[in-house]
């Protein structure tokens, strides 16, 4: 898939130009089975530039939540999982994503009604790490990134030292939604929200969806915390908290045959497809096991579970 600058206008083409250089540099670092790949990026005869992605069919998230609001646990939790994935790619490599949310995390159906998650779009990231070769130019912090219903609270009120717990809020937030069927602040008018968003505590997932997992629904409501330092401190620490076990007292949802939202889903039964999402989901459900079996350990924000591939030649 090619991805190329269409505006006419100078202003908007500056920063459209921007915004694709930017995501041709970072994303094309990032080689994880839940990040869209980026593979080549160069400029037109006309001085455009342009971006080749890896081609994905299927749908986004927001697609999906438009059509059927809220999901069974068991689908959301595999997709957070996916989600958390790909961001902790990112954050290994010093990336803040800044933009999460349904329209950026794209689902490919790979059969059996299982569907692998793409993170897309890097054009607002920040690299925290400045030994990069470009992470001085991309940092582009003295400007409010994001969309306002999914940014945390210290994007919304201007702080320019991000790390990784904007993404996790961020994450959370789409968490939230995929269960629930709207955001923490959705019943807030739109002129309140960012005040809302930056100053006031979220309500707890469990008074919209009792049933919920509690270690879950802690996991979720620590994520979305005002004060990001009693966050998980990146997206491996809240797929951590997320993929505990349950205690014996937890309470989880049985309206769905076997939507226990901490099963792990494993790919053995899976059809042969010779194809790039096939050999992705192979990778994520590969990930998802190793990080079932340290899951029961005491050291589990301790252990170092990565998945690098090669990138497409």
């Amino acid at each position: 898939m090619v991805k190329i600058v269409a505006t006419s206008l100078q202003a908007s083409l500056d920063e459209a130009v921007r915004r694709l250089e930017r995501e041709a540099r970072v994303a094309g670092g990032i080689h994880h089975p839940n990040v869209c790949a980026v593979s080549d990026f160069g400029k037109l005869d006309d001085g455009r530039p342009f971006l080749v992605m890896e081609h994905l069919t299927g749908e986004s998230l927001a697609t999906r939540l438009g059509r059927e609001r809220s999901l069974p646990i068991a689908v959301a939790m595999d997709f957070a999982y996916q989600m958390l994935g790909g961001l902790d790619a990112a954050h290994r490599r010093g990336v803040i994503h800044r933009d999460i949310k349904p329209e950026n995390l794209f689902l490919i159906e790979i059969g059996l009604g299982r569907h692998l998650l793409k993170v897309l779009d890097f054009g607002t990231a920040q690299v925290l790490d400045t030994s990069s070769p470009y992470g001085d130019e991309l940092t582009d912090t003295d400007r409010v990134m994001g969309t306002m219903a999914y940014m945390s609270p210290e994007q919304l009120k201007g702080v320019r030292d991000f790390d990784a717990r904007t993404d996790v809020y961020s994450a959370a937030v789409v968490i939230y939604e995929m269960l629930v069927g709207t955001r923490p602040f959705g019943d807030v008018p739109s002129d309140r929200l960012a005040e809302a968003i930056a100053f006031t505590r979220a309500p707890s997932i469990l008074h919209r969806l009792p049933n919920l997992a509690h270690p879950v629904a802690r996991a979720i409501d620590t994520a979305l915390s005002v004060d990001r330092t009693r966050r998980p401190a990146d997206a491996a620490a809240f797929l951590a908290m997320l993929a505990a076990p349950p205690s014996p007292t937890s309470i989880v949802d049985r309206s769905v045959p076997e939507a226990d939202p901490l099963q792990i889903i494993s790919d053995w039964d899976l059809p042969t497809h010779q194809n790039r999402a096939q050999d992705d989901w192979d990778l994520v459900t590969l990930e998802r096991d190793r990080r079932a079996l340290v899951a029961s350990n005491e050291d589990v924000l301790s252990i170092d579970v990565k998945i690098d591939r090669e990138p497409l030649r």
